[in-house]
């Protein structure tokens, strides 16, 4: 399994395929998944938001919803075959080449995840969705936003019911710098200090 040292430089996964999914995948589900963020932002109205991670979201993130011939459609059966090792890249390549090569970008930003949360190494901002009409189609409310290369990786959230404060994690998105398809209003966060919690 990997180690969080694993990720303290996530950009040496960007090669092709380096990232060991099955190795994420039992690294997600013991340091990052099925916990509750609590962020304290240090400037605004907005005093703390909460994001929600549930091991089961894994699989939307990188959007397995769109390959063919998997064993399983369901969310939670996929993840427990990202946990044991049976859909890694290989499996998914022979599932489906169209959706693999359409996909792939997505697990570039996986090995951001550990940062992302515990060390908020990225921009987190709140997004006005009706500014936007990706955000608004997809019902985005929030993203964190990694820019350590070429390409701008997004995780978007939305907001979990009625609480408009409590985010749980989409899609991830991959952008050109500077593309005409990320103008939108935000609100950026300053967060200060975090707590986590088991759900």
């Amino acid at each position: 399994m990997y180690t969080i040292d694993s990720f303290k430089t996530p950009t040496h996964f960007f090669k092709s395929e380096s990232l060991d999914l099955h190795r994420f995948a039992l690294f997600f589900e013991e340091k990052i998944a099925n916990r509750r963020y609590t962020y304290v932002n240090s400037k605004g109205k907005v005093k703390k938001i909460n994001i929600e991670l549930r091991g089961e979201n894994l699989p939307h993130l990188i959007g397995l919803q769109y390959w063919s011939n998997l064993p399983s459609k369901q969310a939670s059966k996929q993840y427990k075959m990202l946990l044991d090792g049976t859909i890694d890249f290989e499996f998914l390549k022979a599932s489906d080449i169209t959706a693999f090569k359409k996909h792939k970008d997505r697990f570039k930003m996986l090995p951001f995840f550990y940062r992302s949360f515990y060390n908020y190494e990225c921009e987190i901002k709140l997004v006005e969705r009706n500014s936007n009409v990706g955000f608004e189609r997809r019902k985005v409310d929030m993203i964190f936003r990694q820019n350590d290369s070429p390409d701008v990786y997004l995780l978007e959230l939305r907001c979990k019911g009625v609480d408009k404060f409590t985010f749980v994690p989409s899609s991830i998105t991959v952008h050109k710098f500077n593309s005409a398809t990320l103008k939108a209003k935000y609100l950026p966060l300053y967060i200060q200090e975090m707590r986590v919690d088991f759900l």
